[in-house]
């Protein structure tokens, strides 16, 4: 940003009045709003509203006046605030359930093939005991079938 677009967005910014300009670029916004015909324009313009906002006066606020306007404001109802609470609960436990739904079923179809017992002709039980024993019943002939 040039310095005297700079000036310029001083001025649309914070008017005409020097006391609300920056302090260390006050003297050379001086110079410059005497010297370029643009920035001087910029600076009686913004003299001209500051001017125009002196004038407006803002009145007391007429409180009766206020009341009578809130209070004649429609208000909903109990009963509506309730179906409204009531249809948007329903939405969110519905779209939850869904969501808990897709989760499942993602997770059964991703991680099935991973945990499937393998169909090999091997039993269950050997399995399960390859998982809590240490192996060495496959040794044995009684659990084999053999001799007894």
């Amino acid at each position: 940003m040039t310095e005297r677009n700079e000036y310029l967005a001083i001025l649309e910014s914070c008017g005409a009045d020097e006391r609300r300009w920056p302090a260390e670029k006050r003297a050379r916004m001086w110079r410059m709003i005497e010297t370029d015909p643009d920035l001087r324009a910029a600076f009686e313009d913004a003299q001209a509203l500051d001017t125009l906002l002196d004038k407006a006066r803002i009145g007391p606020v007429n409180n009766a006046l206020a009341r009578r306007l809130i209070d004649s404001a429609p208000r909903p109802s109990p009963l509506s605030r309730f179906g409204e609470w009531c249809f948007a609960s329903f939405w969110h436990l519905a779209g939850g359930a869904v969501g808990m739904l897709a989760f499942g079923l993602l997770a059964g179809t991703a991680l099935g093939p991973i945990f499937a017992v393998p169909d090999d002709g091997a039993a269950v039980q050997d399995y399960a005991l390859l998982a809590v024993g240490d192996g060495d019943y496959l040794a044995d002939p009684v659990l084999d079938g053999g001799g007894q």
